[in-house]
């Protein structure tokens, strides 16, 4: 996370329970390690600045602790379980919620309660979407796992980086897709209906997706490839990326694809360009 006079914040990437605050790997600040107690993390989730304070959520203990640039512990939050949450702009922390597999579309949580009592999450806004056809894929040993299919169409959302606004697509009939973006008190900033050229789903591409259930076990193909439906084309929109200017990356390419093909979006909602990143 970058943060103010060139100065950056981020875990060690290794036990992530080591926070790391400087300009540089040379000069950076060491703070905390594995632990429970004040400073201390059982696994940093997400790092980013409020100002000159720098604050990390930690998400086996489900808090979040703030540390001026030296490193000194200023402050310790209790947090809702689960990954993902972002301090808005407003201080409040934001997080999408999880997904269950049949839900149709997401949502955007905000923590309720303080840090001095159990806090749960309010739902802040929902993007809608259809939640999509779930199967259950044959195992090797007999054992088999329910996932919904890998082409369907649903909803996809992302985040700003500093927890300032939410987008959404939600696919709508043939070739449109709505995108609808939130800022961090839930009001409706974007709302546009955007027609997106379909991308073919070759077989290079169909087989990688059932590769990844059958994995070892071959013998388990072709029960896995009649349980799943082969669409002409892929999801119009597979992935977003948001910016805090409000630009908006959007994926058209299959998980996984050697070659990433995004439509990006400047802050008015026009088309500013195309991307193959490799």
């Amino acid at each position: 996370a970058a943060g103010p006079g060139g100065l950056m914040a981020w875990d060690d990437g290794v036990g992530r329970n080591t926070l790391m605050i400087g300009t540089s790997i040379d000069s950076a600040v060491t703070v905390g390690r594995s632990g429970e107690g004040p400073g201390e993390f059982g696994m940093i989730d997400r790092v980013g600045w409020s100002s000159d304070t720098v604050w990390a959520t930690d998400l086996f203990q489900a808090r979040a602790q703030f540390f001026d640039r030296n490193g000194e512990l200023l402050d310790v939050r209790r947090l809702p379980s689960g990954a993902g949450w972002l301090r808005a702009p407003n201080g409040k922390f934001l997080a999408i919620g999880s997904r269950p597999i049949e839900a149709k579309g997401w949502s955007v949580l905000q923590v309720a309660g303080d840090s001095s009592a159990p806090v749960a999450a309010d739902t802040l806004f929902h993007f809608p979407g259809p939640g999509g056809k779930v199967v259950t894929i044959p195992m090797a040993g007999g054992g088999s796992m329910i996932t919904s299919e890998p082409f369907a169409p649903m909803a996809v959302v992302a985040a700003a980086p500093d927890g300032s606004r939410f987008c959404g697509s939600e696919p709508l009939v043939g070739d449109q897709v709505r995108i609808r973006c939130i800022d961090y008190h839930g009001a409706l900033i974007r709302d546009t209906v955007l027609a997106l050229a379909p991308v073919p789903l070759g077989d290079s591409t169909w087989n990688h997706a059932v590769s990844r259930f059958v994995r070892k076990d071959e013998g388990t193909r072709s029960a896995v490839e009649a349980l799943l439906t082969r669409p002409q084309s892929i999801p119009l929109v597979t992935a977003l990326g948001v910016d805090r200017d409000g630009a908006l990356w959007i994926d058209r390419s299959e998980r996984g694809a050697r070659v990433q093909h995004f439509l990006r979006l400047n802050p008015r909602g026009d088309v500013r360009d195309t991307l193959l990143l490799i």
